[in-house]
């Protein structure tokens, strides 16, 4: 994948705030190709989320998970299992072998992991997401997460423009001390003109906060 952001929402499908940016992260995907999105379920609402969670999880194993995702996102009222199905139907699962894998050990294993992780992180509602490794609580609204991303590009630049001077530095100062070598090889005379380069790209760097 080629990416060059990868933003992580934790979420609970029963989290009303978690509707709203799901339709923030679509957006966001839609006009921005250079954006990828992991959706970690946090069921922390009850036992209906984990229930939902576990459903939803499972459909990755018939490669419908964003259909299905999408699809218990965008339904208003409850999700009981008559209505998992439905929609389950809707996008064309098999909702026979969806029901078996959605009680399985396994797919319950893993929504305990990611509520685990998503907890190890210091996450304890929903939603909140990782921007690359900046963690970010709560809705920020389709401006905020653009906001966040595009903080990213311009440190991601800036990062870059750094490394590019630390690298001429390196040159340079590869150049400095061969010339130097080659003077002290002729019995030349030092001089202080040789050798500015260290102190002039430290102090041009410095003036940048990388933090």
């Amino acid at each position: 994948d080629d990416a060059s952001v990868t933003v992580v929402e934790f979420f609970d499908y029963n989290c009303g705030y978690c509707k709203k940016a799901f339709e923030d992260v679509r957006a966001v995907l839609e006009s921005d190709k250079d954006v990828r999105v992991a959706f970690m379920e946090m069921p922390i609402l009850g036992p209906a989320s984990a229930d939902i969670a576990r459903w939803s999880l499972a459909s990755e194993k018939q490669g419908k998970y964003f259909e299905y995702h999408t699809a218990l996102m965008e339904h208003k009222g409850s999700k009981n299992e008559a209505k998992l199905k439905e929609l389950a139907k809707g996008v064309g699962l098999d909702v026979e072998q969806l029901e078996k894998d959605a009680n399985s050990d396994e797919i319950k294993a893993t929504i305990a992991k990611k509520v685990k992780f998503a907890q190890g992180l210091g996450v304890s509602g929903t939603p909140a997401f990782v921007i690359n490794k900046e963690l970010v609580r709560g809705y920020m609204g389709v401006e905020g997460l653009k906001a966040k991303i595009q903080d990213y590009y311009s440190y991601k630049v800036i990062y870059k423009k750094a490394i590019q001077k630390i690298d001429m530095c390196y040159f340079l100062l590869e150049e400095d001390f061969n010339l130097l070598s080659s003077l002290v090889k002729h019995k030349a005379v030092w001089k202080s003109n040789i050798y500015p380069t260290l102190d002039y790209y430290i102090d041009h760097l410095s003036s940048h906060n990388f933090s």
